[in-house]
């Protein structure tokens, strides 16, 4: 049986009002994981601009603990 709109409102009628906020933050969370799931073209050409540079010049790759203690620095 697929749930409707309906289901969901009596369910809501039902429950105890303190749950409502967060039943509320759930779903404003599924809405905004739902608008995210599209990564623009642009952000994928550069996570594949990064990797390539990052294969081809493994030197300048620094272990993430170090990349924390600078970031801890400033």
């Amino acid at each position: 049986m697929e749930i409707t709109i309906k289901d969901i409102e009596k369910n809501l009628q039902s429950l105890p009002k303190e749950f409502l906020n967060q039943v509320n933050d759930y779903v404003e969370f599924l809405m905004e994981i739902s608008s995210n799931q599209k990564v623009p073209e642009w952000q994928k050409d550069e996570v594949m601009r990064r990797i390539k540079e990052a294969e081809e010049n493994p030197e300048v790759m620094k272990p993430i603990d170090d990349l924390y203690k600078l970031l801890d620095e400033k």
